[in-house]
């Protein structure tokens, strides 16, 4: 199953702050039950330290203890981590590490920073903790978790945790730092797209369905832990709109690996992209292994093929047992102009190929019913001093059969001709008017004037062979005339019923 969303335009970010998500401030706690607590003591996780309360506290958070939050967070480029981590009692140089999806912070602290603070006799210590870093994945996970080995003398705790980011302008669902060429809205593209496939949506080397896991108590994680291994191979297949580029964000989860560098390879319609992962300081997430990682995966690639499809499998996994997940998977995918069908890029001219329907028009497509248009005008002066017109304007089409004067090119009529016969006497003027693509951007207008002749009998035929731009479905067109008058339209649909002129001719007496 897709989860289909819409991106209406995408462009460069903001440039200032904006707070997201703040904690644990002012003594409010109300935020407690929405993070993840794993491996504490006891139930109590409030303390207070130096008359302010804190997450965490004595014989709360120690060894083994990880405290975790994912967040949705919305579109931006960059964002900015602000805590205070409180480091109790006697630590033996041991480390404390916060876990930003792929970034680790990390401190070590000893025994002798610090002084009293939180009740007990060791001594804490107040370390005010900034991160920043690029950041455009719309989840983020944060783990906080410690490298002690103890619980009498040795804990944890924070506060004053916030969250700010660089949004993308209003509106956008993806936007950069330093580029703006992501999106460009001032090309008409009416909108892009996210897809988002389900578990149900991915598949094995065998056909067979990829099962989940949990992880962190509220995370699930497209295969983990027993769920895919160092030979196990992930794929899925897409039908796509129309379009020029694919955009491809995921998290890799690395569980029970060793800490050298992992390669993957991910292959599009058969073509692979290898890469590597560094892993982050391992760290326990999903098993009792603390060797465990998160990577960010975003990689943009030309396509234009309807359909696509995907494989992900390592190629080289280091550990004894190891295994891999993805999470939050998303394919941006940039469409083509509207009723564009196969393009390079997202500009109207770029297109290759029109829908069904529509035509190029200087290289953009153009109309669902297709102009017709005037491919060559022939202009005979018949002398017959004898003859004499039954009326001053006739006509003919020569393959169309008429029962009135209004009607339908079919789809098999594409190329036809029309005759119109005027009779020039009485000193009078044949004023004709033909527009050779009447809704064409590049429409020209030919027009003469013949000045009839009384002592001089003759009659002005005109055979105008004429074309549709596509064969299409039905065409509709009007006949409106009289004994001085004569005039061809089109009736087409661009987003409303217009009309445009085809050919229009006068007769008019002196």
């Amino acid at each position: 199953m897709l989860i289909l969303l819409f991106i209406l335009k995408i462009v460069i970010g903001q440039t200032v702050w904006e707070n997201f998500y703040t904690a644990f401030v002012n003594d409010n706690m109300t935020e407690q039950e929405s993070w993840v607590v794993t491996g504490a003591m006891i139930e109590d996780h409030i303390a207070s330290c130096a008359g302010q309360q804190i997450i965490g506290g004595y014989a709360a958070f120690g060894s083994g203890t990880a405290v975790q939050k994912l967040f949705y967070l919305p579109p931006h480029y960059k964002l900015r981590i602000n805590l205070n981590f409180w480091k109790l009692g006697c630590w033996d140089n041991e480390v404390q590490y916060i876990i930003i999806d792929d970034i680790v912070w990390q401190q070590t602290f000893s025994c002798a920073q610090g002084f009293s603070q939180c009740g007990k006799s060791y001594q804490d210590y107040l370390s005010q903790v900034e991160i920043i870093t690029t950041h455009n994945s719309e989840t983020l996970l944060i783990l906080m978790k410690s490298g002690l080995d103890g619980w009498q003398d040795e804990s944890w705790g924070f506060n004053n945790f916030t969250i700010d980011i660089l949004k993308c302008i209003p509106d956008c669902l993806l936007c950069n730092q330093i580029s703006s060429d992501i999106c460009q809205p001032e090309m008409g593209i009416k909108f892009n797209q996210i897809y988002k496939p389900n578990v149900d949506g991915w598949f094995l080397t065998n056909n067979s369905p990829v099962q989940t896991t949990i992880c962190l108590d509220n995370i699930t994680l497209i295969g983990g832990y027993q769920k895919l291994g160092r030979s196990d191979l992930l794929k899925t297949k897409i039908n796509l709109d129309p379009h020029y580029q694919v955009q491809i964000k995921f998290k890799i989860w690395l569980i029970d690996i060793s800490s050298v560098s992992t390669t993957f390879n991910i292959v599009i319609d058969g073509i692979s992209h290898p890469f590597t992962i560094i892993p982050a300081r391992s760290i326990s997430f999903c098993s009792s292994s603390q060797q465990e990682s998160i990577y960010n995966v975003d990689f943009t690639y030309s396509h234009q093929n309807p359909e696509l499809e995907i494989y992900i499998a390592p190629t080289s996994l280091s550990g004894s047992n190891p295994f891999w997940a993805i999470f939050n998977f998303n394919l941006y995918v940039f469409r083509c102009s509207s009723h564009c069908v196969k393009c390079p890029g997202p500009i109207k001219t770029q297109c290759e190929i029109c829908s069904e329907e529509w035509f190029k028009d200087n290289g953009e497509c153009n109309r669902i019913q297709n102009p017709i248009q005037i491919t060559k005008l022939q202009l005979n002066q018949i002398f017959r001093s004898s003859m004499f017109l039954p009326i001053p304007i006739s006509f003919e089409f020569l393959q169309i059969e008429l029962s009135q004067y209004i009607g339908f090119f079919t789809r098999q009529q594409n190329n036809f001709q029309l005759d119109v016969q005027v009779q020039c006497n009485h000193n009078g003027l044949i004023q004709s008017k033909m527009n050779i693509c009447h809704s064409c951007q590049s429409y020209q207008i030919y027009s003469q004037t013949f000045q009839c002749q009384e002592s001089i009998k003759k009659f002005i035929k005109l055979s105008i062979q004429l074309q549709k731009q596509n064969i299409t479905s039905e065409e509709q067109y009007l006949i409106s005339t009289n004994n001085t008058y004569f005039l061809l339209q089109q009736i087409y649909y661009n987003r409303e019923i217009k009309v445009g002129n085809i050919v229009e001719i006068s007769l008019l007496y002196n």
